[in-house]
């Protein structure tokens, strides 16, 4: 569903969104720091893992980004949304409660 997502605070994993390793420096984000997603429709919390990826991307998994993607901007024939979307990073303080 849209809207705003806790994502995974507990600890890294499969799932934790994955910023390119220049991007993240420029924006002082380290591994593991607590991050805020911002899309067009909703937002998105977890802590980041640097890795190498072409610059200016940045991979969330399904369907924990989910909360990142248009419902409007979808596939007529087969209904599935498209799965890009333009985010806003931020490092935030803490994590949220």
């Amino acid at each position: 569903s849209l809207g705003e997502s806790t994502g995974n605070l507990e600890g890294a994993d499969e799932n934790t969104p994955l910023p390119a390793r220049g991007a993240a420096q420029r924006m002082g984000i380290a591994d593991g720091d607590p991050i805020r997603l911002f899309s067009n429709v909703g937002s998105y919390f977890d802590r980041a893992r640097i890795d190498q990826m072409k610059p200016g991307n940045l991979d969330v998994h399904w369907p924990e980004g989910s909360c990142l993607l248009s419902r409007e901007e979808i596939d007529i024939a087969s209904r599935e949304p498209d799965y890009n979307a333009i985010v806003r990073v931020e490092k935030v303080a803490e994590a949220p409660h």
